[in-house]
């Protein structure tokens, strides 16, 4: 649908951005534009909403039409004093509202990050639109010549929020291509956040090369990280004692959803039977279970944040288990000496 067909009550359309069209409405008109557009509100678009107008989202379900109306009403005081944001950006989608923020005094504004940030497109790819978190998550491979699909490659995630409406993340760690799926790491590095202001097209360019260097100076330590899971012999009896183990535990290193699909996939390769396209099909050493660790964390719809953060963790269980147990010496990155950008404290 074009933004044509769909007209936001009280609202000002901007343009196209975020694979969407983009609107503005006065938060002093949000309860007219929620009364308008509630049935046009998916999930995201809804809860975003209630995010933006500082209404939990528990809280506002208890209530009736009637008192939820007024509830919106009741806060867009609150909002204007306490955020000093004037006005909500509003992403339409296919014809349906899937994403709202607060255009905040510290915002860049609503354009795609090609326009304010100058962000390449052949050096940052994107790789996730996840309105649930409102993210947009972009690769930057420091490699980017001959890139195979079965092959994990050292990467520095970008964790962009839709309409610069909450910092923006790096983190640096391991990505392949067949499956779309790698880890974060933060071990040898962490990951840093940034206030959005902090950038400008120019500071951008800078803090790209940073990013660059210092996922190449990682790049021989995940290459020797590798080297020992593959190493490290594991059949696929052994994979099951170690999972089984793992949903025993009390505190679970790995979230339990993913412990279950893997212990799942096993019980499939034990069998003979069939398992997912471009998963894997044997389990011969750690690498094979680590490489089923980060298949299942980036299965089902879990949200991009939530699997960001099962992504570390599984990271950090593997890697943990080579740096005890090799006695090679340890390459560790300061983030934000590669970057030159303040971070958030």
């Amino acid at each position: 649908m074009s933004n044509q067909e769909f007209k936001v009550e009280n609202g000002t359309y901007l343009g196209e951005a975020f694979s969407g069209q983009v609107y503005t409405v006065p938060i002093d008109e949000a309860d007219k534009f929620y009364e308008s557009h509630k049935e046009d509100m998916v999930a995201s678009g809804f809860r975003s909403f209630l995010s933006s107008m500082r209404i939990p989202t528990g809280f506002f379900k208890e209530r009736n039409p009637v008192l939820q109306q007024d509830l919106v009403i009741d806060t867009k005081a609150t909002v204007l004093e306490k955020s000093k944001a004037k006005e909500l950006f509003v992403l339409v989608i296919d014809g349906v509202i899937q994403f709202v923020a607060p255009h905040l005094p510290s915002s860049l504004g609503w354009e795609d990050p090609k326009e304010t940030l100058g962000l390449d497109p052949e050096v940052w790819y994107p790789t996730e639109f996840d309105t649930n978190s409102g993210c947009v998550q972009y690769l930057n491979f420091p490699d980017r010549g001959n890139l195979t699909q079965d092959q994990y490659y050292p990467v520095a995630y970008l964790t962009l929020p839709i309409f610069y409406a909450k910092p923006i993340k790096v983190d640096l760690g391991i990505y392949k291509l067949i499956c779309q799926n790698g880890a974060m790491d933060d071990i040898s590095t962490s990951g840093v956040s940034f206030k959005p202001s902090s950038l400008n097209p120019d500071i951008f360019a800078a803090f790209a090369n940073g990013v660059s260097d210092a996922t190449k100076k990682l790049s021989v330590e995940y290459n020797k990280f590798f080297d020992f899971l593959n190493a490290a012999s594991l059949n696929v009896d052994e994979a099951r004692t170690l999972m089984r183990g793992m949903l025993e535990a009390s505190d679970p290193l790995v979230p339990t959803r993913v412990v279950k699909r893997v212990l799942q996939h096993v019980e499939l390769l034990r069998s003979g039977k069939d398992v997912p396209s471009n998963s894997p099909d044997t389990v011969d050493n750690q690498y094979d279970l680590f490489d089923l660790f980060t298949f299942y964390s980036h299965q089902g719809n879990t949200k991009l944040t939530s699997r960001n953060n099962t992504d570390r963790k599984t990271f950090r269980y593997f890697y943990q288990t080579y740096r005890d147990g090799s006695e090679e010496s340890k390459v560790n990155v300061n983030l934000p000496e590669y970057l030159g950008v303040k971070e958030e404290g």
